[in-house]
């Protein structure tokens, strides 16, 4: 798992709830995360702080998600935490998708109904 450590000094924000690293924040990305990879944050010394994800482009580095507090970043944590973000982005895709066609059928409804016809 990629690990970006935060400069000596530095942690104490992020335990007091800033959810943004700057890029000027860190001391070290170990590993190559891409746009969108998970990371795990880490003081200087290396102890976990808290997982987010990571960003190369912007100068927001990592929008931290958890803290380690909240979710204990030992053995498994990646599976269990992704195993339930990944259900629940499914399930909300699926509902925006349900609600995207139900908007649809309304429009055509209601152009029908006005004698537009459809598109």
């Amino acid at each position: 798992m990629p690990r970006v450590a935060i400069s000596k000094g530095k942690a104490n924000l992020f335990l007091d709830g800033n959810p943004i690293v700057f890029a000027g924040a860190t001391d070290s990305v170990k590993g190559t995360p891409k746009t969108g990879d998970p990371v795990i944050v880490s003081d200087w010394r290396g102890s976990a702080i808290a997982w987010g994800l990571f960003n190369s482009v912007s100068m927001f580095r990592v929008r931290i998600m958890q803290l380690d507090r909240e979710v204990g970043l030992g053995e498994g944590w990646k599976q269990r935490e992704w195993g339930g973000l990944r259900a629940k982005c499914g399930q909300l895709l699926a509902l925006r998708n349900r609600s995207l066609t139900r908007q649809r059928l309304t429009q055509r409804l209601t152009r029908l109904s006005w004698g537009a016809g459809p598109r």
